[in-house]
């Protein structure tokens, strides 16, 4: 699950988080800003993606309902407002955006609204799976790919 640090003179307390009920795994957690972190998560609810906007609260954020998400494995967040997760749906391997968060982030927080981006690869191959997005700045993001065609099996989307 989720654990929180408190830094102090006499040295670090690790605190088990509370999350969401239905909850069972986290899969990956990226944290572009001081209390503000984003997870991913499944559960007997099916996949969630968390947000803890105001340093103690979890809140799983809504997905999107077309195409539905079934899995979601990892995050990463160039920036507060500006965050991309990798996962599977019903239609194939996505990638959701986080739609612009309120600032400052209310108290307690809201949800989150994730959408799903388009993934273009040309025309007659098809995306099978993506992995390990990273982001450089705010503007800038990759992740790897598996696109089966005639003249490769993998790459950088």
């Amino acid at each position: 699950m989720l654990l929180s640090a408190a830094v102090s003179a006499t040295g670090v307390v690790w605190t088990l988080d509370t999350v969401p009920a239905g909850l069972t795994s986290v899969t990956s957690l990226s944290c572009p800003g001081t209390g503000t972190c984003f997870a991913t998560a499944a559960g007997s609810t099916g996949p969630a993606l968390l947000s803890l906007s105001n340093g103690t609260t979890w809140v799983a954020g809504t997905l999107p309902t077309t195409p539905t998400t079934t899995s979601l494995q990892q995050v990463t967040c160039p920036a507060t407002t500006r965050c991309y997760a990798i996962g599977a749906g019903t239609a194939g391997p996505e990638v959701l955006s986080l739609t612009p968060a309120p600032t400052p982030a209310p108290t307690p927080p809201s949800k989150v609204i994730w959408v799903a981006d388009v993934v273009n690869v040309p025309t007659g191959d098809s995306l099978t799976a993506l992995a390990q997005p990273a982001c450089p700045t705010t503007t800038e993001c990759y992740a790897l790919g598996t696109v089966h065609s005639s003249t490769s099996t993998s790459g950088v989307v």
